[in-house]
């Protein structure tokens, strides 16, 4: 099975829960172990993801201006929630915050996209 994104935490117990009363609770160990593997495999799946972006054009909707760098915003594509997903690092010499630019992916991270404003 395969996710272009994943949402994953570690199971923690909740007082006055009937989960947390259970039998067989899970090690923190195995719960850190088994996290830090899927990340892994998303890691690489989202870089993927990403990789099929370069050189295409895109939206992406203005969220911030980046302090002291000119020309730099923080945005994100329509795929993409805010302070969840990943963002899309733009270059632009007109953008203002709130605009939906098009912009071409010259750049990948393993959850972001790097844009300049076409």
């Amino acid at each position: 099975m395969r996710f272009e994104r994943l949402g994953l935490f570690r199971y923690s117990k909740e007082a006055g829960t009937a989960a947390s009363r259970m039998d067989g609770q899970i090690p923190d160990k195995v719960k850190s172990d088994r996290f830090d593997a899927i990340m892994s495999l998303q890691r690489d799946i989202a870089r993927g993801v990403n990789e099929r972006f370069l050189g295409k054009e895109i939206e992406v909707i203005v969220d911030e201006k980046v302090e002291g760098e000119e020309g730099r915003f923080i945005g994100r594509t329509r795929f993409d929630a805010p302070e969840v997903d990943g963002e899309a690092h733009l270059r632009s010499k007109s953008a203002r915050v709130g605009d939906i630019l098009k912009a071409e992916v010259t750049d990948t991270y393993e959850y972001d996209l790097v844009a300049e404003e076409s």
